[in-house]
């Protein structure tokens, strides 16, 4: 009769599979935050953008606004460019309905944008403009909240993206320069 010897694994066999398995788990899950790292990113790249395409517009004489919102019906942000127009009758300007460029699924709902108090998220949205005149922050608006602009005294404001990395773009109220961190 044949002995079979069924002793299981040593404990050499065990810490080396182990070791194998718990480094090839680091592998995965720095790749994983790596992606999502990136994702922050590639939003607030976007959008800082679309602030100089914003500002370079109205140095060259297109009164424009850059508003920055979410679209729940697709789940998604958008930033968009819209002209501001003159009512000549009630002598206001308005935002023109339609944006003249459109930059839409930035982020998700993972993806959480904020401006002074405002979550963007949450149903806000953020508006920004610049002087035509020498292209600094005339407005800066978070919902209803002027961040920078005419008789706000802060130096500057930030855009905070935040999706399990953190960016922001801090935005100059006297020179109009912004910069992405």
């Amino acid at each position: 009769m044949k002995k079979t010897n069924n002793l299981g694994f040593s404990l050499v066999e065990l810490i080396a599979v182990t070791a194998i398995i718990l480094i090839a788990a680091g592998v995965a899950g720095g790749a994983a935050t790596s992606a999502l790292h990136a994702r922050s990113y590639k939003a607030a790249k976007t959008i800082d953008a679309m602030i100089a395409q914003s500002k370079v517009n109205a140095l060259s004489g297109t009164k424009n606004c850059l508003i920055i919102k979410f679209d729940t019906a697709n789940n998604c942000y958008k930033c968009e460019l819209h002209e501001i127009k003159y009512n000549s009758e009630s002598g206001t300007f308005y935002d023109a309905d339609e944006a003249y460029d459109v930059q839409d699924k930035i982020g998700n709902d993972k993806l959480h944008i904020t401006c002074g108090e405002t979550d963007i998220l949450s149903g806000g949205q953020i508006r920004l403009e610049f002087s035509m005149d020498t292209g600094r922050v005339k407005s800066l608006k978070s919902g209803d909240t002027l961040v920078l602009g005419t008789g706000v005294s802060d130096t500057a404001a930030d855009i905070v993206f935040n999706f399990y990395s953190k960016h922001t773009i801090k935005i100059y109220k006297s020179t109009g320069e912004h910069e992405l961190l």
